[in-house]
């Protein structure tokens, strides 16, 4: 059914999600309604504002005047006490941390502006600024929704169920049976597959599991399991099927703790963004512009000091530069998010301007998931021995011993009797020949010495008791790589986590100053 509406255009979103109770759009009501208090009150004191604005002189019908003005002043109320109130609680917050952040001076130019307003209708010497004052709110209110909305409805799942499987094989009463992952309980038996991915903590009990952890670490070469060891959520099983047993349920896993964890849900500090830094020195200038022109004008007319200082305070004040980062923001957020690149907040946005030093995380970064350099060293393999080590390692689905198979030239296989070691190695018998290909313990016996410390993975061949040599398997790393260190490396501190290596365009160079071990 999937095949055949992918096959005509209408390919499913299958998720985990699906199955269990719908996900529900939250909203923040609060939110909604003081926009939609403001905006109601911004457009109709901007309705009743009209014979002011088109009024050569003082409007005649003084009744219908007063009757406006007051209307005015109680559609203004709500917006003022209820729909603005967002800005005080912030301002003050940020005064009683001795901070001055890009609030203070909004929350300013309102109270200002609403405090002339009324002093201007109670005494009948204006109408008032109720109108800038409705609409400074309004709109800083809306630019606001704007960016939530943006990070909000990005198309990327948030949640650790979008990318486990939406149903898994349980042995119950001696019999398999298909349930939901959701439904899965400790002690449950569960077989996963090849190309499976492991749905919760397990028990290995039964199989040969070759466990790839790229999508929780960032590995990509598989790790190989011994029964009795835990297998954690989020591997993939490479191989023939195994049997497990749940020791903890998906939503208590080691997995989905690290994916909810305090670290990625705590809310980041923006005291330190760039407009509350330049909105705390405009703040500085407008206070030292309202107040020199109070002063200059107060010896002569205190009347025109006051519609100074009150008028440079409502005229100057920071609701673009708010309302520009607000929406800049949002944006740069949307675009980021088209082109898979997504951040935790908006605050990010800035703080990766600030960033001197880039670390290259882990395997799979910058090396690809499914190439290797694989280098032989020992005795001369000659075309039959060359033939026995590739009838060996066609048989396994172990990764290393495909990366040695697409090593070796394209011969004849031979049929073995095969037998593989779990976490050791394999070992058959070919025309007559003892092969045996693993680890340098297995290998080796007694004679093997402490593995030093490298990046590379190295399995050792023996042949008819003899040991012959080793294969080393290294990284190939991604094509471009050379370049692009070579333009980040002048203007960033360059480190990797494993590798004490950085790479140059035409060479390797030790950085041991620079890494991050």
């Amino acid at each position: 059914m999937v095949e055949l509406l992918a096959f005509i255009g209408y390919e499913p979103h299958i998720s985990l999600n699906d199955i269990e109770k719908p996900k529900t759009t939250k909203y923040n009501r609060k939110q909604l309604f003081k926009i939609g208090v403001a905006g109601f009150a911004f457009g109709n004191i901007m309705m009743l504002s009209l014979p002011d604005y088109f009024s050569v002189s003082s409007i005649q019908e003084l009744s219908l005047k007063n009757l406006f003005s007051y209307l005015n002043l109680a559609l203004a109320l709500p917006v003022f006490f209820y729909s603005a109130s967002d800005f005080f609680v912030s301002a003050w917050k940020s005064l009683q941390q001795k901070y001055l952040n890009i609030d203070a001076p909004i929350a300013l130019a309102i109270l200002i502006t609403f405090t002339r307003s009324v002093y201007e209708i109670v005494s009948g010497t204006g109408a008032g600024y109720f109108d800038s004052m409705s609409g400074i709110v309004f709109f800083m209110l809306l630019g606001r929704l704007f960016q939530n909305k943006t990070y909000n409805t990005l198309s990327f799942e948030r949640d650790y169920k979008s990318y486990f499987p939406i149903a898994v094989t349980v042995i119950r009463d001696d019999k398999q049976t298909t349930m939901p992952v959701s439904n899965i309980k400790i002690g449950d038996r569960i077989i996963v597959k090849n190309n499976e991915l492991i749905p919760a903590d397990a028990i290995f009990f039964k199989g040969d599991a070759n466990v790839d952890y790229s999508f929780v670490t960032g590995e990509s070469i598989p790790v190989q399991k011994i029964v009795g060891e835990i297998i954690y959520a989020g591997g993939k099983q490479i191989g023939s099927a195994i049997e497990l047993e749940v020791i903890k349920e998906t939503s208590q896993s080691y997995l989905t703790q690290l994916w909810n964890n305090d670290a990625f849900t705590k809310e980041a500090e923006n005291t330190d963004t760039l407009v509350n830094k330049a909105g705390k020195y405009i703040t500085y200038a407008i206070f030292i512009l309202a107040f020199g022109g109070f002063i200059y004008w107060f010896p002569s007319d205190s009347n025109r000091a006051l519609n100074a200082f009150t008028s440079v305070l409502i005229v100057a004040c920071q609701c673009a530069f708010l309302l520009s980062s607000t929406f800049t923001n949002g944006n740069i957020i949307r675009i980021l998010g088209r082109n898979k690149f997504y951040l935790k907040n908006t605050d990010i946005i800035e703080k990766l301007g600030k960033v001197d030093t880039i670390v290259f995380d882990k395997t799979g970064t910058i090396t690809q998931n499914t190439k290797a350099i694989v280098e032989y060293e020992g005795k001369r393999l000659t075309d039959v021995e060359q033939q026995l080590v590739r009838s060996l390692v066609i048989q396994s689905s172990h990764p290393l011993s495909k990366r040695i198979l697409e090593y070796l030239p394209l011969s004849k296989t031979e049929t073995i009797n095969f037998k593989e070691i779990a976490g050791k190695g394999l070992e058959a018998s070919i025309n007559g020949y003892s092969v045996q290909l693993g680890s340098e313990l297995f290998i080796c016996g007694e004679t093997a010495v402490a593995p030093k410390n490298t990046t590379a993975s190295i399995v050792y061949l023996k042949i008819e008791g003899e040991v012959y040599g080793k294969f080393t398997i290294k990284n190939q790393y991604r094509e471009g790589l050379p370049n692009l260190i070579a333009a980040l490396e002048p203007n960033y501190k360059l480190a990797y986590c494993r590798v004490i290596m950085m790479v140059r365009k035409k060479h390797w160079k030790k950085y041991s100053q620079s890494i991050v071990h």
